[in-house]
């Protein structure tokens, strides 16, 4: 079988030195049925490698059952790009960051009172029950084995001195036969905190990537020159602009790497979708604001996000053939896209008159986290009853992130983490009454160690406005995972500001790519065919959600939205094209 050997500021393959020229491409935010499509725009683009992260949270979703199907079937996908005469470099984590929900990390973790991302025996059991069902799948796909896995990379971006946790992570490879060199990639300045013997190092960061790799030398004089994350756009938040990362500066970039004949990975080279409740959040400590990521992962990657090529793709592919005068690439697959028009929303029901058919209320003495609830993503709504007469006002402690407040399910006021800690919610309710807290979660915090460690979903702490807690309430977890017991009615006459579902038909003579906004929409989440798109809200930038043409049949399409404010018309919309909205080039 082949062999793989980082050696002398070198890569060689079976004894011939080879330039890596990666892209980054996950599996789990691309529909199956396209994964042949994107990985031939890589190969078409120049590059001769793909790179994929392993969400844990995704195939370990509930403690202890593994999946490794559909959507996850990880060793399909290698075995396609190798099919194509790619290499593959993997990244199964632990941690992957990626901009997903607690950085790819299974939020029922937080449940286990462990130090998350470190030596601790407690955590570091789960790790290798975890990293052992990896390693059946893609252990026969090494390059050692005739696979096309040419290295893997241990945990990412680990910003700490637990040097012992990185060992210990390299010994797991090493015993589990993992027998392709083993890569740990940071800044310059955060490796040589953690960077085990045995470990080739490489480094991340945006433009000018001879002087990242200068820098990686002083680390680590024999180590091949690697980027294993060139940034060439970022990642995107609700309520901001769409930030670009201009064409022509990638393009250097890659002139300086294919002049310097560097390795490196573009990240992102596609970035697909974070369908559902995959995104994370960011900020959220030390005084920075907590802020939701975008549902596309589009990140201005070089090839956007319903796959068509456009000026970077042409840019990167242009230095690329530049540099290698005798290679000859077909061109881009380019994907067919439609506009099926309006679609009416024909069907309401609110929230609380589906609430007891979408869940079971779990009597408990506090608010139970959503971890505690196995509600890992999506919403809970918490009820109490109230205990006063009259005018009154709630404190909330510790709650997360986006808590909409209703007496007697009417709409009275919302919290959100970002609010002054002194806010209360005022409200005017007689002993008794129905007092419901919904509680949005809008993605788990994804960077440092401390912020993964204390981003459990709550309500928090209930207090009367002075110094009373409330007790005894009803739990109702709201995953939505399966909506077909919503009792749907007709949605002429209805009017609301509180939450509710939507349901209408879009019809569909040829399937192919689109993209649906929800132009009267404030916040929401939509569903099509029973598959979730991911969230939508009139903050932008992000105005549309691309809908992969898989998802899609001939005849009647199933649209489903759950509006958590105010849905202006009850007609949804179908174009041809993304909307971003604000766009603003970035200042490097």
């Amino acid at each position: 079988m082949g062999n793989v050997i980082f050696k002398n500021r070198q890569i060689l393959i079976d004894g011939q030195a080879e330039q890596i020229r990666s892209g980054a491409m996950h599996y789990f935010r691309i529909m199956p049925e396209q994964w042949q499509m994107r990985i031939e725009a890589l190969k078409c683009c120049g590059l001769n490698t793909l790179e994929t992260y392993m969400p844990w949270n995704l195939h370990e979703k509930n403690e202890g059952s593994f999946d490794f199907q559909g959507r996850l079937d990880i060793a399909s996908y290698i075995r396609m790009a190798g099919d194509a005469g790619l290499y593959v470099i993997l990244r199964p984590g632990p941690y992957i960051c990626s901009e997903l929900d607690l950085g790819g990390l299974p939020p029922w973790l937080l449940t286990k009172k462990c130090r998350l991302r470190s030596s601790e025996k407690v955590y570091m059991s789960y790790v290798q029950r975890y990293l052992r069902e990896v390693f059946k799948e893609v252990r026969p796909l090494l390059y050692t084995n005739g696979g096309p896995i040419i290295a893997m990379q241990i945990e990412n971006e680990y910003i700490g001195s637990d040097l012992e946790y990185m060992e210990e992570l390299r010994d797991l490879f090493l015993s589990e036969n993992i027998d392709v060199p083993l890569m740990a990639s940071n800044s310059p300045g955060e490796l040589h905190c953690s960077l085990p013997d045995g470990v080739f190092a490489c480094v991340n960061g945006r433009n000018h990537p001879a002087a990242m790799c200068e820098a990686l030398k002083k680390l680590r004089p024999e180590d091949p020159p690697f980027v294993m994350e060139l940034w060439n756009g970022a990642g995107q938040y609700w309520g901001d602009d769409f930030l670009e990362h201009d064409p022509e500066q990638v393009a250097a970039d890659i002139r300086e790497a294919m002049k310097e004949k560097l390795n490196f990975n573009l990240y992102m080279f596609h970035g697909g979708t974070s369908f559902g409740f995959m995104s994370g959040s960011g900020g959220g400590f030390g005084g920075a604001p907590y802020q939701s990521l975008l549902t596309s992962y589009d990140v201005d990657a070089t090839l956007p996000e319903g796959g068509m090529p456009g000026k970077k793709y042409d840019a990167v592919r242009r230095e690329i053939l530049n540099a290698l005068p005798g290679v000859k690439l077909n061109d881009p697959p380019r994907p067919e896209r439609c506009a099926y028009g309006e679609i009416k929303l024909s069907e309401a029901v609110s929230l609380f008159d589906a609430l007891e058919l979408l869940s079971r209320g779990i009597p408990a003495e506090r608010a139970l986290s959503f971890e505690e609830l196995k509600c890992y993503y999506g919403f809970v709504l918490y009820r109490f009853r109230a205990v006063n007469d009259g005018v009154q006002s709630l404190s909330l402690n510790g709650m997360r992130d986006r808590v909409q407040f209703f007496v007697n399910g009417h709409y009275t006021g919302t919290l959100h983490r970002n609010d002054c800690a002194a806010k209360k919610l005022h409200f005017k309710a007689s002993k008794g009454d129905t007092l419901d807290f919904l509680v949005e979660n809008c993605g788990r915090l994804r960077n440092t160690i401390a912020e993964l460690q204390n981003d459990s979903k709550t309500l928090g702490i209930v207090t009367d406005g002075f110094t009373c807690e409330l007790r005894n309430c009803l739990c109702f977890p709201l995953d939505l995972e399966d909506l077909s017991a919503l009792p749907f009615r007709s949605s002429e006459g209805f009017f609301t500001n509180e939450p509710a579902f939507y349901r209408g038909y879009m019809e569909v003579e040829k399937t192919a790519d689109t993209f649906i906004r929800v132009p009267a929409g404030t916040r929401g989440t939509l569903w099509i065919n029973g598959f979730n798109l991911g969230r939508y809200c009139n903050a932008g930038p992000q105005y549309t959600l691309y809908v992969p043409e898989p998802l899609l049949k001939k005849g009647k399409n199933e649209i489903i939205i759950f509006e958590l404010e105010h849905l202006g018309m009850n007609m949804a919309w179908s174009q041809d094209s993304p909307d971003m909205g604000r766009k603003r080039c970035m200042i490097l």
